[in-house]
């Protein structure tokens, strides 16, 4: 067989499947292509110019405390910021040095003097409002309910953007 035969060949049954999936409608070749090409990308409704970026996470019960669940929160947060480059950022153990080193001074200080304090331009504060982790009984499954409140503060006017 030549190469010319086994190209039109392949085109042939291309063109075949095509027609099949015409006459079943939309529904499949949409499934196909969502499959293969992935959800089309979402335009972001903010985009963070490229300045220090301090990540601070809050649990509502706690602001001077460590709370586990929020230092584990801030981590995953600060590493899908860095994976996807929204803004250069700011270590996030230099937060918790600073909140070990005096945790009464960390907990009077307002926001932006904590950007200030750690060199950041803008803060993004994720303020824990409800965190439920439930583990039923026999099983590996883990149920969490989570409500966070965001903003944006730009540390020299101390504005939520």
């Amino acid at each position: 067989m030549t190469l010319n035969r086994i190209v039109g060949r392949v085109c042939a049954v291309g063109v075949l499947v095509l027609m099949c999936m015409s006459g079943l409608g939309c529904a499949v070749p949409s499934a196909l292509w969502y499959k293969f090409a992935g959800p089309p990308p979402i335009p972001p409704k903010y985009v963070f110019p490229q300045k220090p970026l301090l990540l601070l996470v809050e649990n509502s019960h706690s602001s001077s405390v460590a709370i586990p669940e929020a230092d584990e929160l801030s981590r995953v947060v600060y590493d899908d910021l860095v994976d996807h480059k929204v803004a250069p950022m700011i270590d996030p153990a230099k937060v918790q040095r600073l909140r070990d080193e005096d945790a009464l001074t960390f907990g009077k200080m307002t926001i932006s003097d904590l950007g200030r304090k750690l060199g950041a331009a803008q803060v993004l504060y994720l303020h824990v409002d409800q965190l439920d982790v439930e583990v039923p009984q026999g099983s590996d499954m883990v149920r969490v309910k989570i409500a966070i409140k965001a903003k944006v503060i730009d540390v020299a006017s101390a504005q939520t953007v």
